[in-house]
């Protein structure tokens, strides 16, 4: 039987053989941050680049952005030189970063966060942060991010980002952890995804733009409304040692 931290009764059906958590994984934009990034203009942005450097405009793809940038940049293989195409990826980034940065300074941390990463600090868990954002964005909003988090890993920290789990098994290893001792808490499905991958634990947040409900399909471990609900009952089910909730900084 799998863990399950229901978002119906918020019980924690119980597994004989499931060792505690040393190490937490955290997303960041929707789990720990409030920010408002706008995905729709990020498309239209690559689109247009794209344009500049095919023949026609391409057609839309309901791959995530930075995915889509890849596809397009492997269609592009046929016709356009390395150089070409490694400039159209360094414009659609710069893109990117343009618009993160724009949505970092309007974006916050959730009242919780750094009252929940001090706590597992404190009591000796080990925290990363993984996030497919980029570390300028991550660290205007979060600018104590380095004296309370273990590890951040950003996208330009890694080759591949998650759903890929090579961008959580780094983190774990810079944890000096293992993969069944870490449990990956995300908002997004592709976090459930890549901790699927990685073989650790997953933790669904409820706090972003995926329904407890959507969740469901893909199986997490820990279904929550956020993230403190899920560090008490954790700690409640006596899978972490008991993290106290210190007052918000």
């Amino acid at each position: 039987m799998r863990h399950l931290l229901s978002f119906e009764n918020k019980r924690l059906r119980k597994r004989k053989d499931m060792s505690k958590i040393s190490g937490i994984l955290f997303d960041f934009d929707g789990t720990l941050a409030e920010l408002h990034i706008d995905f729709a203009k990020m498309r239209q942005h690559v689109a247009e680049l794209a344009g500049l450097f095919l023949d026609s405009p391409p057609n839309p793809s309901q791959s995530p952005v930075l995915e889509w940038i890849d596809e397009l940049a492997a269609q592009m293989e046929e016709v356009l030189s390395r150089e070409e195409i490694l400039e159209f990826r360094s414009r659609c980034h710069m893109r990117l970063v343009g618009l993160e940065m724009k949505a970092a300074e309007r974006g916050k941390l959730f009242p919780f966060t750094r009252g929940i990463l001090l706590g597992l600090k404190k009591r000796g868990v080990r925290t990363a942060v993984v996030t497919r954002n980029c570390t300028a964005a991550v660290r205007k909003v979060y600018p104590q991010i380095s004296q309370e988090v273990d590890c951040l890993l950003a996208r330009d920290d890694v080759l591949r980002v998650k759903p890929d789990p090579e961008h959580l098994l780094l983190a774990v290893q810079t944890l000096d952890l293992k993969p069944e001792q870490c449990c990956m808490v995300g908002d997004h499905l592709l976090d459930i995804l890549a901790a699927q991958k990685a073989g650790m634990r997953s933790a669904a947040v409820h706090t972003g733009r995926i329904s407890a409900a959507e969740f469901t399909v893909y199986q997490p471990d820990y279904s929550v409304p956020e993230v403190q609900t899920l560090i008490q009952e954790l700690s409640r089910n006596k899978l972490l040692d008991a993290v106290p909730l210190m007052e918000e900084c």
